[in-house]
């Protein structure tokens, strides 16, 4: 495959890119890498004569178009390759220290695959294999392997169990895919699965009665009533005051470095006539939900980039009120904060019409925008692509959505340091 042609078609033929991720969680619940999901695209496809062909151009678009630290930032991407793109050598101009090989499932396991993967083993570089499901006459794959997938759809739990049994006599180490509920999260933790993937962080755990704790109410309503548009600047101040360590936190981060006021500032009403209500309402809600223990950071992540992302997408279509479509994605997670049903927990947390509309039915005016969040999020790009709104827009909103949350993170983090 000619590396410097396919760029040159790139930018003879502009096109929109895109570049999905997925956490892949440690088991302290830690996100300890993403995987980078492509979009293979129906417009494109006569430009490739094959699927290295494809692969390579997904390559182009992660690590010359768009940059690889502001997808993955300084962690480690899974990306996934064909036994062609092995076998020809490709995988050698892809830098050994920021990824790991995901090997996919359909590819041949040819000797001279294993040698090729062992060879890249050597050099530095990690290797996965996707969608693993053991036969004997794979094991020379797996001495080549740092890291075996196993997707717990496709197997029942006593075949999980064997799995990982025959597995780690090869001394890899365990990947938990499509985990979907917290109990099959616990499940293979105990069999000493090392990393967990899927969307298990993303959804309520079943709680006795759904009762939901009387702090995350009481947080989760405080950052509902900051989002109110209608809410004052002396009701803001009496609500954050209610919370001593939220209090402390927020004026802790605005007199920080990072938000770069010349000024120390006393007060939260201070605050809010210098900074501005929508930065404060952001601050609360990064400050409030992370708050809520035994919650994964990445949710909050999840749910700040669902956030920016809508409003992007409202402000760059020519939508008014963005504050409430940021309000929308940050919201969109309130049942797996709350370990309750959507329906139930708006009914402890009320929320404007439009919002309560898109988050239970999917409908009104503002749906449209998380829907098209939602599919991007999940790389169901036929559904992207049908929305009508340009791709390169919605690509652009994403990018800037995980870089504004990003570096909101970091900044926030120090205050824990």
């Amino acid at each position: 495959m000619n590396i410097a042609a396919s760029d040159e078609t790139m930018r003879m033929n502009p096109t929109a890119v895109y570049v999905g991720r997925q956490a892949i969680y440690n088991s302290r619940l830690k996100v300890a890498a993403y995987e980078l999901l492509y979009r293979d695209s129906h417009h494109n496809r006569a430009l490739f004569i094959d699927g290295e062909e494809a692969t390579g151009q997904l390559l182009l678009n992660t690590f010359v178009d768009i940059g690889i630290e502001h997808i993955a930032g300084s962690r480690p991407a899974f990306i996934n390759v064909s036994d062609e793109f092995v076998l020809n050598g490709h995988c050698e101009s892809l830098p050994k220290e920021r990824v790991v090989l995901e090997l996919l499932e359909d590819a041949k396991p040819t000797a001279e695959l294993a040698d090729a993967l062992m060879k890249l083993s050597q050099m530095g570089y990690r290797i996965a294999l996707d969608d693993f499901v053991y036969e004997q006459h794979l094991d020379a794959l797996i001495r080549c392997a740092n890291i075996v997938k196993i997707d717990v759809q496709q197997l029942n739990p006593a075949q999980i169990e064997e799995h990982a049994k025959v597995l780690k006599g090869f001394g890899v180490e365990l990947l938990a895919e499509k985990i979907e509920t917290h109990d099959e999260y616990e499940f293979c933790k105990k069999l000493g699965f090392t990393y967990f993937q899927g969307y298990f962080t993303s959804r309520p755990r079943v709680i006795e009665g759904f009762r939901v704790p009387a702090d995350r109410i009481t947080t989760m309503r405080l950052v509902a009533k900051l989002h109110d548009p209608d809410v004052q600047i002396s009701e803001l101040e009496e609500l954050i005051k209610r919370d001593p360590g939220l209090c402390y936190k927020l004026l802790l981060y605005i007199n920080s470095s990072s938000c770069g006021l010349k000024n120390q500032i006393a007060s939260i009403r201070q605050a809010a006539v210098l900074v501005g209500l929508s930065k404060l309402r952001t601050w609360v809600g990064l400050l409030g939900f992370g708050a809520i223990k035994d919650k994964s950071p990445e949710l909050v992540v999840t749910a700040n980039v669902r956030a920016k992302m809508c409003e992007l997408l409202a402000t760059k279509s020519g939508h008014k009120d963005s504050d409430q479509y940021l309000t929308l994605g940050l919201f969109s997670l309130l049942d797996a904060f709350a370990d309750c049903p959507m329906k139930q927990v708006l009914n402890l947390v009320p929320l404007a019409d439009p919002i309560t509309e898109a988050l239970l039915e999917s409908s009104g005016p503002l749906a449209w925008a998380l829907q098209c969040v939602l599919d991007y999020e999940q790389a169901n790009w036929d559904a992207v692509n049908s929305t009508g709104i340009d791709p390169q827009l919605i690509s652009q909103a994403y990018l800037e959505a995980v870089d504004w949350t990003g570096q909101m993170m970091d900044e926030l983090s120090q205050l824990d340091g």
